[in-house]
C-alpha cells in the first residue's frame, strides 16, 4: 500500500465540520456518528465505535476521550491532510467557566454545563471562577480559594476607593452612574465641591480619581491638566465593581517616622525603658504599644532589634488591613424590616418578626428597633431573647410570650408541642404560674412531672411569701 492510501486509511471517516471548529466521526457505513473538538479525539472516538453498523453509541461527550488516547499519548503518524487542517486563524474554544445568577443572593458557578458552586456575591462568584481557572477547574481547592477571599476582597475595596454608585440616578432612571467622595479633610471651605457626579463608566471615574490623589484633590489642575487619551483603565478588564461595599475604608498608617525617631532613641540611649522613650516623644505608652503591634512585635524584641544594628523597617513587615466581606443571604426586595405594628394590642403595638416567628410585642417602636438590632447580632437565637429583652428593660407581657394565660381570676400555663396544645395545671395567682412555667422549661415540659412540679412550685411560693412577710410585711401574689 502506498504512502498516499495509508493516510487515507488513518484518516478514515474524519471530516471538519463548516465552522471549521469541530471534526465529525462517521460509521462504516457513512452514517453520522458523533462530534469532537480535536482530531486527536475524533481518531479514538472513530477506532472505539465507527465499526458498529447499528445501534446506540455513546455521545463523545459522555466519554473520556484524552485518558488513555493513542493518538494524544504517541502524536500522529501522518501529516494532517488538507482537508483536515484548519483555518490558520482558528482558535480553539477554552471553557471558561460562567456565572449563573439565580436570585439576589445566589450565583451558581458552571464549567461546560458542570455545577462547581454557589456564591453569596457577584464579587465573590468572580473571584472564585478566576481561581477555580488557575487552579484548572480543580475544585478540591474550594475550601482554600475561599479563605483567601477576604483579602481579594479587601484588595477590590482598595481598588474601588473613593468610587460610588449615584443612588439617586439610579432609583430615578434605574441606569447605573459612578461618583467620586472626595475625603473630608481635602473639602476646605463649604463651596469646595465634595462630590464629583457624571461617570456614565468606571474607567473615567477610576482615572481621575487617581489624579486627584496624585495632585492633592486639586479640582481646577483637573480640569486643565488631565488627558482621557492616556485612561489606562480602558486597555485592561476591570474587576467587578463590589456589590456589597464597605463604607470610609481607611488605609492603614505605616507609623515610620515614629519608628525612625524611637530607633534614633534607643542608639542614643540603650537602658532606655518604653515608658521613658514614650515622655521624650511625648507621647502615651499605648502609642508605642500600638504601633509595634501594627508590625508584629513588642517593646523588647523591638528593642533588642534595634541594639542589634537592625533595621526594623527592613526587618519588620506591618500587618495589613483585611476586611471581612458581607456574606449574609440578601433581603427580600419589599423588605421593610423586622419590626411591624400590630393594631390588635395598644399596649404593645410594635411586634418582631423572623421567618415566620415572632420575638415578642414592645410597648414602642424604637425598643423594638433595639431588640431587633441584638438579635441579628445573635443570629435570631430565640433563647437569648430574655437576656436581650432585660438588657433594654423590658419585662415581657402576660399572655403567649410567657405561656401563661388568664381567665377571670385564674391562671393557666399552656405550652403547644408537636402542634398539639398542652395544659399544665391552673393556678389561683400569676407568680405561682410563673414558677411552674419556669419550672417546665427546665425539664423540656414532660407532662408527667406535673404533681413533682406542682409540688415544688407550691414550696417556692411558700419560701417566697415567708421572705416577703418577714422583710416587707405583706405577702407578694
Amino acid at each position: 500500500m502506498s504512502e498516499a492510501a495509508e493516510i487515507r486509511q488513518y484518516y478514515l471517516r474524519i471530516n471538519l465540520d463548516k465552522s471549521q471548529r469541530c471534526y465529525c466521526v462517521n460509521r462504516i457505513g457513512g452514517a453520522y456518528l458523533g462530534t469532537t473538538r480535536t482530531l486527536e479525539e475524533a481518531l479514538y472516538y472513530r477506532d472505539l465505535y465507527s465499526d458498529i453498523r447499528e445501534g446506540i453509541v455513546p455521545r463523545p461527550s459522555e466519554l473520556d476521550l484524552k485518558t488513555e488516547n493513542p493518538y494524544l499519548n504517541d502524536g500522529l503518524k501522518y501529516p494532517v491532510p488538507e482537508r483536515l487542517q484548519r483555518d490558520p486563524s482558528y482558535k480553539p474554544y477554552v471553557p471558561r467557566g460562567s456565572i449563573y445568577k439565580r436570585s439576589r443572593s445566589s450565583y451558581c458557578l458552571y464549567y461546560s454545563n458542570t455545577y462547581l458552586c454557589c456564591c453569596r456575591t457577584y464579587e465573590q462568584a468572580y473571584y472564585t471562577l478566576e481561581k477555580l481557572r488557575e487552579n484548572n477547574w480543580d475544585t478540591s481547592k474550594l475550601p482554600s480559594i475561599q479563605a483567601e477571599y477576604p483579602e481579594w476582597y479587601t484588595w477590590l475595596l482598595g481598588f474601588y476607593r473613593y468610587i460610588v454608585v449615584d443612588k439617586i440616578h439610579e432609583k430615578s432612571t434605574g441606569e447605573k452612574r459612578y461618583m467620586i467622595s472626595i475625603p473630608q479633610k481635602h473639602i476646605k471651605t463649604s463651596s469646595t465641591l465634595d462630590i464629583l457626579r457624571g461617570y456614565n463608566n468606571l474607567e473615567d471615574a477610576l482615572y481621575e480619581r487617581d489624579f486627584l490623589m496624585a495632585h492633592d484633590w486639586d479640582y481646577d489642575l483637573l480640569v486643565e491638566a488631565i488627558d482621557d487619551k492616556q485612561n489606562p483603565y480602558y486597555n485592561m478588564e476591570l474587576p467587578p465593581y463590589p456589590e456589597r461595599k464597605i463604607r470610609n475604608i481607611s488605609q492603614r498608617k505605616t507609623h515610620e517616622k515614629e519608628i525612625r525617631l524611637m530607633q534614633k532613641e534607643i542608639l542614643a540611649h540603650p537602658e532606655i525603658s518604653q515608658r521613658e522613650l514614650s515622655r521624650t516623644l511625648n507621647i502615651g505608652d499605648i502609642n508605642i504599644r500600638n504601633w509595634l503591634k501594627l508590625y508584629g512585635t513588642d517593646w523588647m524584641s523591638f528593642k533588642t532589634m534595634v541594639l542589634a544594628g537592625e533595621d526594623p523597617l527592613k526587618k519588620l513587615t506591618l500587618k495589613p488591613i483585611v476586611y471581612q466581606p458581607d456574606l449574609s443571604p440578601s433581603r427580600p426586595s419589599n423588605f421593610k424590616g423586622y419590626v411591624h405594628k400590630n393594631n390588635k394590642s395598644k399596649a404593645n403595638p410594635w411586634n418582631i418578626e423572623y421567618r415566620h416567628k415572632s420575638y415578642g410585642v414592645y410597648p414602642n417602636r424604637e425598643l423594638a428597633l433595639k431588640i431587633a438590632k441584638d438579635l441579628e447580632k445573635v443570629g435570631w437565637d430565640k433563647s437569648q431573647l430574655q437576656c436581650i429583652q432585660r438588657k433594654h428593660g423590658h419585662i415581657a407581657p402576660h399572655g403567649s410570650r410567657d405561656l401563661i394565660y388568664k381567665k377571670g381570676n385564674i391562671y393557666s400555663v399552656r405550652k403547644t408541642i408537636g402542634r398539639k396544645l398542652g395544659y399544665f395545671g391552673t393556678y389561683p395567682n400569676h407568680r405561682l404560674a410563673e414558677i411552674v412555667r419556669d419550672l417546665f422549661r427546665n425539664t423540656s415540659w414532660d407532662k408527667n412531672r406535673l404533681p413533682e412540679v406542682k409540688e415544688q412550685a407550691n414550696q417556692i411560693y411558700k419560701i417566697e411569701n415567708t421572705y416577703y412577710n418577714n422583710m416587707f410585711g405583706g405577702v407578694r401574689l
